[in-house]
């Protein structure tokens, strides 16, 4: 296929998308132009090593450090007592309503494949 037969493509496919799609597009050609860009040249290589080396020899300043005011236990049995103030009932009704639509989701697959 040729560039012009692909090019030609493209213009077809554009004229025909949603406008999120056309501005999600628009983010992502811009993200490629500026990697395509701001690549590094071999001489900066040299230059970004040395920097990736300091960075990683660079101690870390204790003011950084947040030490912990809780236990990981008494996290996880603060997270556990809020998982049962829910209501079991509550939890059963709405898994219930998610399941038969599942299950109406799958029903309306199997039956548009049958057709087909």
């Amino acid at each position: 296929m040729t560039v012009m037969a692909i090019r030609e493509q493209l213009h077809q496919l554009i004229d025909t998308l949603p406008e999120t799609y056309l501005l999600e597009l628009w983010r992502l050609i811009q993200r490629l132009q500026l990697f395509w860009s701001d690549k590094p040249s071999p001489s900066n290589d040299s230059e970004l090593l040395k920097l990736v080396a300091q960075i990683k020899n660079t101690p870390p300043r204790l003011s950084n450090v947040t030490l912990p005011t809780k236990s990981g236990a008494t996290c996880i049995e603060i997270n556990h007592n809020a998982m049962n103030e829910v209501e079991v009932n509550d939890w059963n009704e709405q898994w219930d309503s998610i399941e038969a639509e599942m299950k109406a989701r799958s029903l309306a697959h199997e039956l548009y494949y049958a057709r087909s």
